[in-house]
Protein backbone atom coordinates (compact mmCIF):
# COMPACT_ATOMS: atom_id res chain seq x y z
CA UNK A 1 0.00 0.00 0.00
CA UNK A 2 0.76 3.75 -0.73
CA UNK A 3 1.99 5.89 2.16
CA UNK A 4 -0.92 8.05 1.91
CA UNK A 5 0.56 10.40 4.33
CA UNK A 6 1.41 12.97 1.39
CA UNK A 7 2.34 16.54 1.25
CA UNK A 8 -0.70 18.49 -0.74
CA UNK A 9 2.27 20.54 -2.00
CA UNK A 10 3.90 17.99 -3.73
CA UNK A 11 0.49 16.91 -5.45
CA UNK A 12 0.34 20.32 -6.98
CA UNK A 13 3.48 20.09 -7.93
CA UNK A 14 3.08 16.83 -9.86
CA UNK A 15 -0.84 18.86 -11.34
CA UNK A 16 1.03 21.51 -12.55
CA UNK A 17 4.07 19.46 -13.93
CA UNK A 18 1.50 17.08 -15.85
CA UNK A 19 -0.48 20.33 -17.78
CA UNK A 20 3.14 21.96 -18.61
CA UNK A 21 5.08 18.60 -19.01
CA UNK A 22 8.23 20.45 -17.56
CA UNK A 23 10.09 20.86 -14.80
CA UNK A 24 11.76 23.67 -15.76
CA UNK A 25 8.75 25.68 -16.96
CA UNK A 26 6.70 24.31 -13.55
CA UNK A 27 9.68 25.45 -11.42
CA UNK A 28 9.31 28.91 -13.32
CA UNK A 29 5.61 28.97 -12.83
CA UNK A 30 5.60 28.39 -9.21
CA UNK A 31 8.49 30.39 -8.76
CA UNK A 32 10.79 28.01 -7.21
CA UNK A 33 14.19 26.33 -8.78
CA UNK A 34 13.99 23.29 -10.89
CA UNK A 35 15.82 21.28 -8.33
CA UNK A 36 12.92 21.72 -5.92
CA UNK A 37 10.36 20.26 -8.35
CA UNK A 38 12.33 17.63 -9.67
CA UNK A 39 13.47 16.74 -5.59
CA UNK A 40 9.42 16.90 -4.35
CA UNK A 41 8.02 14.95 -7.34
CA UNK A 42 10.61 11.93 -6.58
CA UNK A 43 9.65 12.74 -2.77
CA UNK A 44 6.02 11.92 -4.00
CA UNK A 45 6.94 8.64 -6.23
CA UNK A 46 8.31 7.10 -3.58
CA UNK A 47 5.62 7.59 -0.90
CA UNK A 48 3.27 5.88 -3.72
CA UNK A 49 5.30 3.46 -4.74
CA UNK A 50 5.23 4.09 -8.59
CA UNK A 51 6.15 7.00 -10.92
CA UNK A 52 4.63 9.37 -11.96
CA UNK A 53 6.29 10.54 -14.90
CA UNK A 54 8.99 9.15 -17.52
CA UNK A 55 11.71 11.24 -17.67
CA UNK A 56 12.63 11.80 -21.77
CA UNK A 57 15.65 14.15 -23.14
CA UNK A 58 12.48 16.40 -24.76
CA UNK A 59 10.99 16.96 -21.24
CA UNK A 60 8.50 14.60 -19.24
CA UNK A 61 5.30 12.68 -19.80
CA UNK A 62 3.17 10.65 -17.64
CA UNK A 63 2.92 7.00 -16.76
CA UNK A 64 -0.12 5.63 -16.77
CA UNK A 65 -0.40 5.40 -13.35
CA UNK A 66 0.83 8.99 -12.83
CA UNK A 67 -2.55 9.58 -15.65
CA UNK A 68 -4.67 7.84 -13.41
CA UNK A 69 -3.68 8.78 -9.93
CA UNK A 70 -3.68 12.08 -11.41
CA UNK A 71 -7.52 12.12 -12.62
CA UNK A 72 -8.66 10.92 -9.09
CA UNK A 73 -6.83 13.31 -7.08
CA UNK A 74 -7.56 16.42 -9.00
CA UNK A 75 -11.03 17.35 -8.00
CA UNK A 76 -10.31 16.36 -3.95
CA UNK A 77 -7.56 18.97 -4.12
CA UNK A 78 -10.11 21.09 -5.70
CA UNK A 79 -12.66 20.38 -3.21
CA UNK A 80 -9.91 20.88 -0.53
CA UNK A 81 -9.09 24.45 -2.07
CA UNK A 82 -12.84 25.41 -2.32
CA UNK A 83 -13.43 24.33 1.60
CA UNK A 84 -10.77 25.92 2.97
CA UNK A 85 -12.11 29.40 0.59
CA UNK A 86 -15.63 29.46 2.45
CA UNK A 87 -13.65 28.32 6.08
CA UNK A 88 -11.50 31.34 5.92
CA UNK A 89 -14.88 33.26 4.57
CA UNK A 90 -16.99 31.65 7.68
CA UNK A 91 -14.12 32.66 9.94
CA UNK A 92 -14.13 36.74 8.61
CA UNK A 93 -17.95 36.81 8.99
CA UNK A 94 -17.58 35.30 12.20
CA UNK A 95 -14.74 37.80 13.51
CA UNK A 96 -17.08 40.87 12.13
CA UNK A 97 -20.43 39.09 13.69
CA UNK A 98 -21.27 39.93 17.28
CA UNK A 99 -24.42 37.66 18.86
CA UNK A 100 -25.72 39.21 22.00
CA UNK A 101 -28.07 37.34 24.24
CA UNK A 102 -30.65 39.93 26.76
CA UNK A 103 -32.93 39.00 29.21
CA UNK A 104 -36.80 39.57 28.27
CA UNK A 105 -37.11 43.32 28.41
CA UNK A 106 -33.62 44.14 28.36
CA UNK A 107 -33.61 46.17 24.90
CA UNK A 108 -34.00 49.56 27.08
CA UNK A 109 -33.01 52.39 25.64
CA UNK A 110 -29.79 52.50 27.30
CA UNK A 111 -29.15 49.26 25.74
CA UNK A 112 -30.26 50.58 22.46
CA UNK A 113 -28.19 53.59 22.84
CA UNK A 114 -25.14 51.58 23.29
CA UNK A 115 -25.98 49.32 19.97
CA UNK A 116 -26.73 52.44 18.16
CA UNK A 117 -23.08 53.58 19.31
CA UNK A 118 -21.83 49.99 17.87
CA UNK A 119 -23.32 50.66 14.26
CA UNK A 120 -22.37 54.09 13.90
CA UNK A 121 -18.56 53.39 15.11
CA UNK A 122 -18.20 49.94 13.82
CA UNK A 123 -20.93 49.99 10.78
CA UNK A 124 -19.19 46.52 9.46
CA UNK A 125 -20.32 44.30 12.41
CA UNK A 126 -23.21 42.13 12.11
CA UNK A 127 -25.02 42.19 15.38
CA UNK A 128 -27.65 39.50 15.84
CA UNK A 129 -29.43 39.84 19.15
CA UNK A 130 -31.42 36.79 20.85
CA UNK A 131 -34.35 36.68 23.88
CA UNK A 132 -34.41 34.39 26.19
CA UNK A 133 -33.64 33.46 29.95
CA UNK A 134 -30.62 33.60 31.77
CA UNK A 135 -29.67 29.31 32.35
CA UNK A 136 -30.61 29.37 28.36
CA UNK A 137 -27.99 32.31 27.82
CA UNK A 138 -25.36 30.40 29.77
CA UNK A 139 -26.08 27.35 27.77
CA UNK A 140 -25.85 29.38 24.51
CA UNK A 141 -22.32 30.98 25.63
CA UNK A 142 -20.98 28.12 26.34
CA UNK A 143 -21.67 26.41 23.09
CA UNK A 144 -20.72 29.10 21.50
CA UNK A 145 -24.21 30.21 19.74
CA UNK A 146 -24.03 33.67 21.34
CA UNK A 147 -20.77 35.92 22.62
CA UNK A 148 -22.38 37.66 25.64
CA UNK A 149 -25.74 38.38 27.86
CA UNK A 150 -26.94 41.44 28.89
CA UNK A 151 -28.31 40.70 32.58
CA UNK A 152 -29.46 42.14 35.61
CA UNK A 153 -28.47 38.89 37.90
CA UNK A 154 -24.25 39.82 37.74
CA UNK A 155 -23.58 36.52 37.72
CA UNK A 156 -20.54 34.44 38.95
CA UNK A 157 -19.81 31.69 36.46
CA UNK A 158 -16.41 29.46 36.17
CA UNK A 159 -14.89 30.50 33.44
CA UNK A 160 -17.01 33.30 32.51
CA UNK A 161 -16.25 37.57 32.66
CA UNK A 162 -18.70 39.27 34.33
CA UNK A 163 -18.98 42.94 34.17
CA UNK A 164 -21.33 45.75 35.42
CA UNK A 165 -22.59 48.23 33.10
CA UNK A 166 -24.98 50.96 33.88
CA UNK A 167 -28.42 51.45 35.83
CA UNK A 168 -31.59 51.63 34.73
CA UNK A 169 -34.53 53.00 36.62
CA UNK A 170 -37.59 50.75 36.89
CA UNK A 171 -41.16 51.72 36.25
CA UNK A 172 -44.52 50.62 37.12
CA UNK A 173 -47.28 50.83 34.15
CA UNK A 174 -50.61 51.57 35.86
CA UNK A 175 -53.93 52.09 34.49
CA UNK A 176 -55.08 55.74 34.19
CA UNK A 177 -57.49 55.35 36.55
CA UNK A 178 -55.91 53.09 38.72
CA UNK A 179 -55.55 54.99 42.23
CA UNK A 180 -51.38 54.13 42.08
CA UNK A 181 -51.73 56.84 39.30
CA UNK A 182 -52.22 59.44 41.29
CA UNK A 183 -48.79 59.04 43.28
CA UNK A 184 -45.61 60.55 41.79
CA UNK A 185 -43.73 57.11 42.75
CA UNK A 186 -44.82 54.04 43.89
CA UNK A 187 -43.25 52.29 46.48
CA UNK A 188 -42.66 48.09 45.87
CA UNK A 189 -45.05 48.01 49.06
CA UNK A 190 -47.61 49.59 47.37
CA UNK A 191 -48.04 46.49 45.08
CA UNK A 192 -48.18 43.95 47.39
CA UNK A 193 -51.93 43.46 46.06
CA UNK A 194 -51.53 43.85 42.86
CA UNK A 195 -51.65 41.50 39.79
CA UNK A 196 -48.40 41.94 38.02
CA UNK A 197 -48.56 40.62 34.18
CA UNK A 198 -45.30 39.35 32.90
CA UNK A 199 -45.03 38.75 28.65
CA UNK A 200 -43.50 35.77 27.12
CA UNK A 201 -43.44 32.03 28.75
CA UNK A 202 -42.97 30.17 32.33
CA UNK A 203 -39.38 31.25 32.34
CA UNK A 204 -40.19 34.98 32.29
CA UNK A 205 -41.78 33.72 35.74
CA UNK A 206 -38.97 32.54 36.80
CA UNK A 207 -36.96 35.68 35.65
CA UNK A 208 -39.66 38.29 36.81
CA UNK A 209 -39.61 36.17 40.95
CA UNK A 210 -35.22 36.41 40.13
CA UNK A 211 -35.48 40.34 39.31
CA UNK A 212 -37.84 40.99 42.05
CA UNK A 213 -36.08 38.78 44.90
CA UNK A 214 -32.71 40.77 43.45
CA UNK A 215 -34.38 44.19 44.49
CA UNK A 216 -36.38 44.09 47.27
CA UNK A 217 -35.43 40.86 49.23
CA UNK A 218 -37.79 40.65 51.46
CA UNK A 219 -40.61 41.18 48.72
CA UNK A 220 -42.94 37.88 47.97
CA UNK A 221 -45.65 37.74 45.41
CA UNK A 222 -46.45 34.39 45.39
CA UNK A 223 -49.38 33.84 42.56
CA UNK A 224 -49.65 37.42 41.92
CA UNK A 225 -47.71 37.14 38.80
CA UNK A 226 -50.03 36.38 35.43
CA UNK A 227 -48.15 35.12 32.31
CA UNK A 228 -49.34 36.81 29.17
CA UNK A 229 -48.53 34.83 25.52
CA UNK A 230 -47.60 38.22 24.35
CA UNK A 231 -44.45 40.35 23.62
CA UNK A 232 -43.61 43.04 25.93
CA UNK A 233 -44.81 46.12 24.21
CA UNK A 234 -48.61 43.76 23.83
CA UNK A 235 -48.65 44.59 27.57
CA UNK A 236 -49.44 47.60 28.00
CA UNK A 237 -53.01 47.66 25.71
CA UNK A 238 -53.86 44.75 28.80
CA UNK A 239 -52.75 47.04 32.05
CA UNK A 240 -55.34 49.88 30.26
CA UNK A 241 -58.16 47.31 30.60
CA UNK A 242 -57.03 46.26 34.12
CA UNK A 243 -55.64 42.64 33.63
CA UNK A 244 -52.48 44.30 36.05
CA UNK A 245 -49.70 46.47 36.26
CA UNK A 246 -46.46 46.09 33.94
CA UNK A 247 -42.91 46.72 35.08
CA UNK A 248 -40.47 48.39 32.53
CA UNK A 249 -37.01 49.84 32.22
CA UNK A 250 -38.70 52.00 29.01
CA UNK A 251 -39.21 55.58 29.92
CA UNK A 252 -41.37 56.26 26.85
CA UNK A 253 -43.71 52.47 27.71
CA UNK A 254 -46.66 54.52 28.40
CA UNK A 255 -46.54 56.13 24.64
CA UNK A 256 -47.58 52.69 23.73
CA UNK A 257 -51.11 52.98 24.47
CA UNK A 258 -53.82 55.22 26.01
CA UNK A 259 -55.40 54.83 29.38
CA UNK A 260 -51.63 54.01 31.23
CA UNK A 261 -49.31 56.05 32.74
CA UNK A 262 -45.92 55.80 34.07
CA UNK A 263 -44.49 56.02 37.71
CA UNK A 264 -41.05 55.53 38.67
CA UNK A 265 -40.12 53.23 41.81
CA UNK A 266 -40.24 54.83 44.95
CA UNK A 267 -37.34 52.93 47.01
CA UNK A 268 -33.64 53.28 46.29
CA UNK A 269 -34.52 49.60 44.71
CA UNK A 270 -35.79 51.28 42.35
CA UNK A 271 -32.80 50.81 40.06
CA UNK A 272 -31.70 47.99 38.00
CA UNK A 273 -27.84 47.56 37.70
CA UNK A 274 -27.13 46.01 34.25
CA UNK A 275 -24.23 43.81 34.05
CA UNK A 276 -23.03 41.56 31.57
CA UNK A 277 -21.22 37.59 31.11
CA UNK A 278 -19.33 36.21 28.26
CA UNK A 279 -16.67 33.62 27.98
CA UNK A 280 -12.83 34.75 29.02
CA UNK A 281 -11.51 32.52 26.06
CA UNK A 282 -13.53 34.44 23.55
CA UNK A 283 -10.97 36.49 21.64
CA UNK A 284 -13.58 37.98 19.08
CA UNK A 285 -12.75 41.34 18.04
CA UNK A 286 -16.14 42.37 17.62
CA UNK A 287 -16.95 41.31 21.32
CA UNK A 288 -13.72 43.54 22.21
CA UNK A 289 -15.44 46.57 20.26
CA UNK A 290 -18.82 45.98 22.01
CA UNK A 291 -17.10 46.29 25.24
CA UNK A 292 -15.41 49.27 24.62
CA UNK A 293 -18.52 50.76 23.06
CA UNK A 294 -20.57 49.54 26.46
CA UNK A 295 -17.84 50.83 28.73
CA UNK A 296 -17.79 54.28 27.39
CA UNK A 297 -21.38 54.59 27.34
CA UNK A 298 -21.38 53.43 31.45
CA UNK A 299 -18.91 56.34 32.09
CA UNK A 300 -21.08 59.36 30.23
CA UNK A 301 -24.36 57.59 31.91
CA UNK A 302 -22.20 57.68 35.34
CA UNK A 303 -21.25 61.18 34.41
CA UNK A 304 -25.18 62.64 33.69
CA UNK A 305 -26.51 60.79 36.69
CA UNK A 306 -23.86 62.06 39.18
CA UNK A 307 -24.41 65.79 37.54
CA UNK A 308 -28.07 65.41 37.79
CA UNK A 309 -27.59 64.55 41.12
CA UNK A 310 -25.76 67.59 41.76
CA UNK A 311 -28.75 69.98 40.43
CA UNK A 312 -30.69 68.63 42.78
CA UNK A 313 -28.94 69.73 46.03
CA UNK A 314 -27.71 73.56 44.41
CA UNK A 315 -30.06 76.35 46.30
Amino acid sequence: MPDLALDLRYVRYALVAADLRSFRQTAEALGVNQSTVSRRIEILERRLGFELFLRTPRGIELTEAGRTFLREVAPGLAHIDRAARQAVSAQMIERSSLRIGIIQGLLTPAALTVLHRLRKLQPNIRVVVQDGATQDHVHRIEHGEIDICLSWAGLRLSGHATELFWREKVFVVVPQAHPLAQCAAIPWAALRRETIIVAGQAESYRETLKFLATVVPEYELGQRISIQGVSPEALIPLVAVDYGVALTCNENAADRASGVVLRPIADASGTLQISAFWLKRNRSAALKKFLGVARSFSRDACFIEITRENEKIVP
